[in-house]
C-alpha cells in the first residue's frame, strides 16, 4: 500500500519512519524541514534501535504527492481547517484517513468535511519529539491504537493493523479497539 503523512514531526514523522523503513512506500508532507529532509533523509533516534531513512519521499505541497492507499493525518487538531486543502490531492475512491491527533471528537468533524471519505480513529501511546530538522528522538513506548470509525473496507482496516505490527509498532487486536470506540461514543467515562 501507498502511505501518504500529512505532519512530519513526532508523531507522523515516527511512524511513518517505522513503515518505510519496514518496506513500505511512504510519501510525507514537509514545510520547515524540507530542504534538509531532501538532502540529508530522516533520522529517528530511538530507545527500540536507531534508524535512518537516506531517501525519503519528501514533498511540500500535497498536490506534488501520489494518491495513496492510506493517509496518516498527524496535525495537532488546531490545523484541521487546512485538511479542506490538503487532504483531496492525496485521495482516491478507496483511501482510508487514519486520525492520529490530539483532542477528541475529532473523526467526526473530519468526517463532516469529508462526509464520502473512509475513516479510522488513532490513538499513539508514545513519548517522542521532533528534535532537530529531520530528527525524531523517541524515548519510550510507541504502541499504536486504530479503531474503524466508517472504513467500509475491512480488508483494508485490517491490513493497515498488520502493517503497523510487522513495522514493529505494538498494536492491540482491532476487534478490542472498535468495542472500546463504540464504549466512548455512547458518552461513558
Amino acid at each position: 500500500m501507498r502511505y501518504g503523512i500529512i505532519g512530519t514531526g513526532a508523531i507522523g514523522g515516527y511512524y511513518g519512519a517505522k513503515l518505510a523503513h519496514a518496506g513500505q512506500e511512504v510519501h510525507f508532507l514537509l514545510r520547515s524541514d524540507y530542504e534538509y529532509v531532501k538532502q540529508h533523509g530522516l533520522q529517528v533516534d530511538s530507545c527500540d534501535g536507531s534508524f535512518h531513512l537516506a531517501d525519503v519521499n519528501a514533498y511540500q505541497h500535497t498536490t506534488d504527492m501520489p494518491p495513496c492507499d492510506v493517509v496518516l493525518v498527524c496535525l495537532k487538531s488546531v490545523n484541521n481547517g487546512k485538511l479542506q486543502s490538503l487532504l483531496p490531492p492525496l485521495l482516491h475512491a478507496h483511501t482510508l484517513v487514519v486520525l492520529i491527533q490530539n483532542g477528541i471528537g475529532v473523526e467526526e468533524d473530519v468526517q463532516k468535511m469529508f462526509p464520502d471519505v473512509q475513516l479510522a480513529a488513532g490513538l499513539a501511546f508514545i513519548c517522542s519529539a521532533k528534535t532537530e530538522p529531520g530528527i525524531v528522538n523517541h524515548q519510550c513506548y510507541g504502541s499504536i491504537n486504530l479503531a474503524n470509525y466508517s472504513c467500509r473496507d475491512e480488508v483494508l482496516m485490517q491490513a493497515v493493523v498488520d502493517e503497523f505490527r510487522q513495522a514493529g509498532c505494538p498494536m492491540p487486536k482491532l476487534e478490542m479497539l472498535e468495542a472500546e470506540l463504540r464504549f466512548l461514543e455512547a458518552g461513558y467515562d
